[in-house]
């Protein structure tokens, strides 16, 4: 038989410690014996200065030579079936926070995500109130507990991610690095709970240590079990906001759907559409772009296929990568070229709208040799010789790429060049250089000072070259499709 939900009640610790120990002998003569374990003393005093009673930390109760836990600002114990604190009744107790996060989480949560998958809505629609969900109605601050524990951050980061991939069709494989890395480093922008709520409780923490504060500081001094448990969470290089975020933006640059996407981050409008599209995307439009961002559209050269299996299927010899099929197999050279001439042509028809003359392809001659730029623009007394360029994204920057360029065609050469056929002009070389996968290239700024580009002509230019990323690729699978089927 065991003794329950009995109370003493004493005005001293004198008093309290003879009644404990008139009760425990009183037990004992029944054969009955108290649980130390299950036992617990509120000690209460006065503050004169305050005229409030203070919680007093330190335990004045023994029972068999064990001390008796001793009820502190924040703890809570159970009687008679109801929760009681330092201040009287308690709502909620610390040991069950846990699993009503746990059912949160499984409810909830759960539901909320069904019901984004059911609902008739676009995916960048679904991706968005996605995103919104995690971030801002009510998930971080429901999450933000000292007694969290890292099973249920993981577990909500498992959901969401799941949910990420399965709306935006991306690959299992793919790593995690591509959806919680910032949209300024190339990934998605997702919240990683697992990793940054630890952060967060424990920078309040430290925030709330600097006030000096001697009833904040009995508080904190409860705390520190808490405290302690949420920093072994913490990982040794992800100890603050930033650190989590170059470690993301790291792990995604080594990873193999990384590789240099970090430079959409150049420009804010080379992530705009990520949750802003234009108006005449269909759902698949912006799933195929997603996959082209993170390196993630089908084909052979993906790492989850087996090396012997990555050949390309038109016979040229190389892996099947994305980077292959955009920018090195013949076999789409014609679309490859549209898309250059494409983005020339849009360039050429906005500074014309500024007043400058511009000729296409010009043929400049000199004692060396022919070159033929891109662009040739002429207004007044200045001439700006521009060479258009879509590159992959990836470890070389983008200043690499100018300086091939610029050997590829000496300046001193070509500027005599220019100079016989306008004389008395002032020459200026300047590169307009996109990404295959949408990124900016911040010497790009020069070309758009000179033709005054707006905000939302930097946004369609680059439109037009995802655009026409995704072109090549349709391209190279119908093609190799029709060649496969007609082999059959």
């Amino acid at each position: 038989a065991f003794a329950d939900d009995l109370v003493l009640l004493a005005d001293s610790a004198k008093d309290a410690n003879r009644l404990l120990s008139e009760a425990s002998q009183f037990f004992a003569d029944r054969g009955l014996e108290l649980n130390v374990a299950k036992c617990c003393a509120l000690s209460t005093g006065v503050v004169p200065s305050k005229k409030k009673c203070s919680a007093r930390l330190r335990s004045y109760s023994r029972l068999n030579g064990a001390h008796i836990r001793q009820v502190a600002i924040g703890d809570v114990f159970k009687y008679l079936g109801n929760h009681f604190a330092f201040d009287g009744v308690s709502d909620i107790s610390l040991e069950e926070l846990n699993s009503q996060i746990n059912n949160l989480m499984k409810a909830p949560l759960n539901s909320q995500i069904n019901n984004l998958m059911k609902a008739p809505l676009k995916p960048w629609q679904k991706f968005k109130i996605l995103r919104q969900t995690s971030d801002t109605i009510g998930w971080i601050h429901c999450l933000q507990s000292p007694s969290v524990s890292n099973k249920v951050l993981r577990e909500a980061d498992r959901k969401i991610k799941r949910a990420v991939k399965s709306i935006l069709h991306l690959p299992v494989t793919i790593a995690d690095s591509s959806i919680y890395a910032s949209q300024r480093d190339g990934g998605l922008g997702v919240f990683c709970f697992s990793r940054k709520i630890p952060v967060i409780l424990r920078s309040r923490w430290e925030s709330l240590q600097e006030m000096a504060d001697p009833a904040l500081g009995a508080v904190l001094l409860q705390s520190e079990r808490c405290m302690d448990r949420v920093s072994r969470l913490i990982k040794e290089d992800w100890r603050s906001d930033s650190e989590i975020k170059n470690s993301f933006r790291r792990s995604l640059e080594n990873s193999w759907c990384g590789g240099g996407i970090h430079q959409v981050g150049i420009i804010k409008l080379a992530s705009k559409y990520l949750l802003h599209p234009p108006a005449f995307w269909t759902g698949r439009d912006y799933v195929s772009t997603i996959q082209l961002r993170l390196n993630a559209l089908p084909s052979r050269g993906l790492p989850s296929n087996p090396p012997d299996q990555r050949m390309c299927r038109t016979g040229c010899g190389r892996s099947e990568s994305l980077s292959h099929i955009l920018q090195r197999c013949g076999f789409v050279q014609g679309h490859r070229i549209s898309r250059h001439n494409h983005v020339a042509r849009k360039i050429r028809r906005l500074a014309e709208s500024k007043g400058w003359e511009v000729r296409e392809e010009p043929t400049i001659r000199t004692n060396e040799q022919v070159f033929k730029p891109d662009l040739l623009l002429i207004r007044d007394n200045e001439l700006i010789v521009c060479d258009v360029s879509i590159n992959w994204e990836g470890p070389s920057h983008f200043p690499h790429t100018i300086r091939i360029n610029l050997i590829s065609m000496p300046l001193q050469v070509l500027s005599n060049g220019c100079n016989n056929d306008f004389p008395r002009q002032t020459v200026r070389f300047l590169p307009f250089i996109l990404g295959a996968r949408g990124s900016w290239c911040g010497d790009n700024r020069s070309l758009v000072d000179a033709l005054e580009l707006t905000q939302r002509n930097i946004e369609d230019l680059i439109l037009t070259c995802l655009t026409g990323s995704l072109i090549i690729y349709k391209s190279f699978m119908k093609s190799v499709w029709r060649r496969t089927v007609a082999g059959d």
